[in-house]
């Protein structure tokens, strides 16, 4: 969409995606067991959930409602309304969150093909030492809209990330 809202692709993953529950409600009747239920949902649903996830890591949180709602939809369907139990399933934002981390340090290698988009070092920047010189600098974003975007979302994410690892 002429925005970059992504709500035209959330609609239309989150309809996909939900079409595909048909089939785990036909296994469920069948008598299909747990294991082998969610083995189905992560090869037909969940792939149609993540397919350019990457991009939607700074949704808003009616998107990121609505692809949650598949999933928790999936787990009532193979739990039988809570009959049976279930194991839990990572969140979708999270799945986001560490595929983007994932990505953001494949960007980091100077042979990726989206390194140049790497902001520099915070220490490279001032030229000082810093207590916090490790993490990368943010990109400068007036709107929250670029706030939100993949680079300064995914930046933020691994800095965080990084910290919690370091202690």
């Amino acid at each position: 969409d002429k925005g970059l809202t992504f709500s035209e692709q959330v609609t239309v993953m989150v309809t996909k995606a939900s079409r595909r529950l048909h089939y785990l409600r036909l296994l469920t009747k069948q008598g299909m067991s747990v294991a082998d239920l969610i083995q189905v949902y992560t090869a037909l649903v969940r792939p149609v959930l993540e397919y350019g996830h990457v991009l939607l890591v700074g949704c808003n949180k009616q998107q990121e409602q609505a692809i949650e709602r598949v999933q928790r939809r999936a787990l009532r369907i193979i739990s039988l309304g809570g009959r049976r139990s279930v194991p839990d399933l990572p969140s979708m934002k999270h799945r986001r969150e560490l595929a983007a981390i994932r990505l953001f340090r494949c960007m980091l290698k100077p042979d990726h093909p989206l390194h140049d988009m790497v902001p520099e070092v915070r220490s490279k920047i001032t030229g000082r030492s810093l207590r916090n010189s490790s993490g990368f600098s943010v990109p400068k974003a007036r709107t929250t809209r670029l706030y939100n975007s993949f680079l300064p979302y995914t930046v933020r994410l691994y800095n965080d990330w990084q910290k919690q690892t370091e202690s």
